[in-house]
């Protein structure tokens, strides 16, 4: 049920030396034969990669043993989200659709009226999506039956994460530094980075920007990684190591420690053909994800 599809990426590039291994710092393992993903995910405590194509079509991915489909989605969704029993898809017009995994059975759709900058998150009573409705930032909480339980107009570039008691956090990357506060407390408004920011079960949050992430974890100094037009990013669940895909379709690979600010060129493979939309550690670490017009599993 896997395809590699002729070459594997990953050849030009190498002869660059960095500092992780001298060897290749990503091997391409499988492509998930998907038709025009659009958006990926890991399903919550499993090595299960879930991706959904543009016609809606959700399939689950064991790199170990192929894959299946599952069922029908949302079209065309720009983001989507696996953990405690549901499967949460929300598609670039903002109609949100929640359905039990991996039955697929219908559970709620809701128009959150969000037309960009979206991310949505399960938490212990349901789910919640936070996008840009116009000028205006907000995040909308749904309960386990779809039924709307707050609304909150955050700032520009807020971003919407779950602590590790299943409660909604939300982040702020400012000038003074980041900041975290419970849904429903004061948020910092001090004009923001230009990040977009990801919070993490573990407690990191990082940031997104062109020009590199940022990577703030508890008890730790913020480390930046530069890389050159950054897209998507994503921490390991250790919360050592950071993928990166770039406009250009290369994926990088870096240490999140301090010292790596002193990297400009993190170890990269030529992954895709074009811009990477997504990248995505598995729950136990052991594999990555990428996706572009195609997606690849890599070991590193």
């Amino acid at each position: 049920m896997a395809s590699t599809g002729g070459k594997r990426p990953g050849g030009a590039g190498r002869e660059a030396a960095h500092y992780l291994h001298e060897r290749p710092p990503l091997e391409a393992l499988v492509s998930p034969v998907v038709e025009r993903p659009t958006a990926i995910t890991w399903a919550e405590g499993e090595d299960l990669l879930v991706l959904v194509g543009r016609e809606g079509l959700v399939t689950g991915f064991d790199p170990a043993f192929g894959g299946r489909e599952y069922g029908l989605g949302l079209p065309a969704p720009v983001r989507v989200a696996v953990d405690g029993g549901r499967i949460a898809m929300i598609d670039k017009d903002g109609e949100l659709e929640v359905r039990s995994w991996p039955d697929m059975t219908l559970r709620f759709r809701a128009q959150t009226g969000f037309l960009g900058g979206v991310h949505i998150v399960g938490w212990a009573g349901g789910v919640a999506a936070v996008g840009d409705d116009g000028d205006v930032r907000r995040v909308r909480v749904y309960d386990e039956a779809g039924r709307p339980s707050g609304t909150v107009r955050v700032p520009a570039r807020t971003g919407l994460g779950v602590d590790a008691s299943g409660g909604l956090v939300l982040a702020r990357s400012t000038a003074e530094g980041l900041f975290l506060s419970k849904l429903g407390r004061p948020v910092h408004a001090a004009p923001p980075t230009a990040h977009t920011l990801r919070v993490t079960r573990g407690g990191a949050v990082i940031g997104i920007a062109s020009h590199g992430v940022t990577v703030w974890r508890p008890d730790a100094a913020p480390v930046t990684v530069r890389a050159v037009e950054v897209t998507a990013a994503a921490l390991s669940p250790d919360l050592e190591t950071l993928v990166m895909g770039t406009r250009i379709g290369r994926v990088a690979l870096s240490k999140a420690q301090v010292g790596a600010t002193l990297r400009q060129h993190p170890a990269r493979v030529e992954g895709h053909e074009g811009p990477v939309v997504a990248v995505e550690f598995s729950p136990r670490g052991r594999w990555v994800a990428t996706c572009a017009a195609r997606c690849w599993v890599w070991s590193f």
